[in-house]
């Protein structure tokens, strides 16, 4: 799992590349530059409908695992309970 440091390096270096790949656009074809700015909507619809997914994925993942958790707890306190006795 990357941490918030290298996520945010990942994030500057791609809006750095899309800002770049925009002021390119524009200084070597302004007329195709509003096409390519066209599509922006859509990948940021697709991007939050991931983005979405994602996120309830996550959450059902965190609840698997606090479920998990708490069996690993009562099994271990069985453990110890049994150990105690023997």
């Amino acid at each position: 799992m990357l941490g918030f440091g290298e996520k945010f390096g990942q994030l500057i270096l791609s809006m750095g590349s899309f800002f770049g790949g925009v002021i390119i656009c524009f200084v070597r074809c302004p007329a195709f530059a509003p096409v390519c700015l066209a599509y922006v909507p859509i990948f940021l619809v697709i991007l939050f409908y991931f983005g979405s997914m994602i996120k309830e994925a996550t959450i059902a993942k965190l609840g698997k695992l606090k479920a998990l958790g708490g069996h690993t707890e009562e099994t271990m306190s069985s453990l110890k309970l049994v150990l105690a006795f023997a």
